[in-house]
């Protein structure tokens, strides 16, 4: 009962996501995709919201490289992240988002070894003008294809 809950909350949330399309764009709400993420993939604990500053600081990124951004991340214990980013040169933000993830799996290595394999697994995907990262126990992957096609 309580996967079907979250497959529901889900849709939902994809279709906020699917809201209005053009033949060159289509128009995300990255709150509501990030929000689908966090409730529909599992997490090693509860993220909380990032500030845009700490977000964009956190992948090296400027509000001149981005028109929106919303993320998640847990403590530092952990690696688990969302961020989602609404951008004119996807390209640059890709760039940034590995060497963010490359940064992290050195930075863990040492530290928190069993954290790394999150990292290499982690999920960076494009959907229209937006750049999607789920870093996760689970596969997002598929969460986000389904996003994706929905979004077409």
């Amino acid at each position: 009962m309580k996967k079907i809950i979250l497959v529901l909350a889900l849709m939902s949330s994809i279709l906020l996501c699917a809201c209005t399309k053009n033949a060159d764009n289509v128009n995300i709400d990255i709150k509501a995709l990030a929000d689908g993420l966090k409730n529909e993939v599992a997490f090693s604990e509860e993220l909380t919201n990032i500030s845009n500053t700490a977000l964009l600081r956190r992948y090296g990124l400027t509000e001149d490289d981005v028109s929106e951004a919303y993320g998640y991340s847990g403590t530092r214990a952990v690696v688990d992240e969302i961020a989602v980013f609404k951008s004119d040169d996807t390209k640059k933000v890709e760039e940034q988002v590995q060497a963010h993830l490359d940064s992290q799996t050195t930075n863990y290595t040492s530290y928190a070894p069993n954290e790394v394999p999150k990292l290499d697994d982690a999920v960076v995907s494009v959907i229209g003008d937006c750049v999607v990262v789920c870093v996760s126990n689970d596969d997002a992957g598929k969460v986000i294809s389904k996003i994706a096609e929905l979004a077409k």
